[in-house]
């Protein structure tokens, strides 16, 4: 079984992909894109790629789409964290690239569900309104596994790529706990 769990964006979008029958961290890899060169890294089970200078936005979306695509291809599920309705900022532009990915994965027959935020964060926290710290740190609780020193993060405040990760995992592992929620 392969379950692709996605935390879309624009400047760090994060797949974790899982391949076994029992859920285990051991069994998943993850993947992220970044604007900074000093985020690129290539382990076995932890890989990022710089996103290209583009000069329009869609060139933007095509690029993270095809990456995204070919991460999730072979997908038996593809779990997507639905959009905040309380977002704010570039919410159009954060649509059409998620609507991209969506037609995409539509068009090459891999079934996908789109789960709300707040669901995601009650599934691995216990509480809908978890903030980014706490979503972090349940992750390393049952990961094992701090990407602070990875990344030389020194800040209080958990922040991108951290919180994709973590977010990218609890994500995967709710689709493959429940592959049916719509």
């Amino acid at each position: 079984m392969i379950i692709a769990g996605i935390d879309y964006s624009m400047t760090c979008p994060c797949i974790t992909v899982f391949r076994g029958n029992e859920w285990n961290m051991n069994d998943c890899s993850i993947h992220f894109l970044t604007t900074s060169k000093k985020l690129v890294i290539n382990e076995k089970k932890l890989k990022s790629v710089l996103i290209p200078k583009w000069n329009q936005p869609s060139e933007r979306y095509e690029f993270i789409s095809d990456w995204a695509l070919n991460l999730v291809k072979d997908s038996s599920l593809v779990t997507l964290e639905g959009y905040a309705f309380a977002g704010n900022g570039r919410v159009f532009e954060i649509a059409e690239n998620a609507g991209l990915l969506k037609y995409k994965m539509w068009k090459n027959n891999i079934l996908f569900q789109t789960i709300p935020p707040s669901k995601i964060k009650k599934y691995a926290v216990g509480k809908g309104n978890a903030d980014k710290n706490m979503m972090y740190d349940k992750f390393v609780e049952e990961t094992k596994v701090d990407y602070k020193s990875l990344f030389a993060f020194k800040k209080q405040k958990i922040d991108s790529p951290l919180s994709d990760i973590a977010d990218s995992y609890w994500i995967c592992k709710y689709g493959s706990e429940f592959p049916n929620d719509k």
